[in-house]
């Protein structure tokens, strides 16, 4: 298991080092960084529950806006019936911070819903690489079935996510990063992974021909011509597929955090 930090999302709140110092540590800009790559075996339960505790930090944010809000309204609220009780004439019916505090607390909810809908494929597609080039095809499946469950889930859940104020290119990064996971799952891994098995059965094949050196058969050598045939086949294949998925998932990436980059640029609120 391998695991990396988004230096974009990541706030120097310390709470994968809280659950794992042996895994984190922070540097010298208060940014996380991996300190054991690949992750001990004894040690993946943990990094696994740094990425529960991620997901409940970003609902815990939103929650935490949440009651500033509120806090914010209860104060305007409170100040208006002060000032209609002793007379006191208000120069200003609504605090600018407090509405720029409740667009930044919407802001950041939407994007956290979609942030967390990209997550979970992302950590998933990390596994899979993973056990891939270990070439552990029962974790290749693994990961590949929760990524396609993951990405099916997002999919969904975009669909009834608004666009925010009139924009909706970050829910549509999002789509097209789960549509390229989907089809990842669906279409492309499962070739992957049939390579490994393909190469597992001939070097059951080659091993047998090979112990048969005195006494082939025509029928065994053209049974071990048609392997070699088959095997370089799914060579050819398996470095093809494997190239346009390694691209693509760096194109869809980069895309991605271009947009949520530009997103919250351009909706972020300003206060002087």
């Amino acid at each position: 298991m391998r695991v990396e930090v988004d230096r974009d999302r990541c706030e120097g709140n310390a709470v994968c080092v809280g659950i794992a110092p042996d895994l984190f540590d922070l540097d010298d800009e208060d940014y996380a960084v991996v300190k054991a790559d690949p992750v001990p075996a004894d040690q993946e339960e943990l990094a696994e529950q740094s990425v529960d505790e991620m997901q409940a930090y970003l609902l815990l944010q939103e929650k935490i806006g949440e009651k500033l809000n509120e806090g914010s309204n209860n104060l305007e609220s409170t100040t208006r019936e002060f000032a209609a009780k002793y007379n006191v004439t208000l120069t200003e019916q609504k605090n600018a911070l407090a509405e720029k505090m409740e667009t930044a607390g919407k802001l950041n909810k939407y994007i956290n819903s979609a942030y967390l809908a990209f997550f979970k494929c992302n950590w998933e597609d990390e596994q899979m690489v993973t056990a891939m080039n270990n070439k552990k095809v029962n974790a290749v499946e693994q990961a590949r079935s929760a990524m396609l469950q993951y990405a099916t889930e997002g999919l969904k859940s975009l669909d009834t996510l608004k666009p925010f104020e009139n924009d909706p290119s970050l829910a549509n990064a999002c789509r097209a990063v789960l549509k390229f996971y989907k089809k990842t799952a669906e279409t492309d891994i499962p070739k992957l992974t049939d390579f490994y098995l393909k190469q597992e059965e001939f070097a059951k094949i080659k091993k047998s021909f090979d112990e048969k050196s005195s006494g082939r058969s025509q029928d065994d050598v053209n049974a071990y011509n048609k392997a070699v045939k088959e095997a370089n086949q799914s060579i050819n294949t398996f470095n093809q597929v494997n190239t346009m998925v390694n691209n693509g998932r760096s194109q869809v990436l980069k895309d991605w955090q271009d947009a949520e980059k530009r997103f919250a640029d351009d909706h972020m609120p300003r206060y002087k």
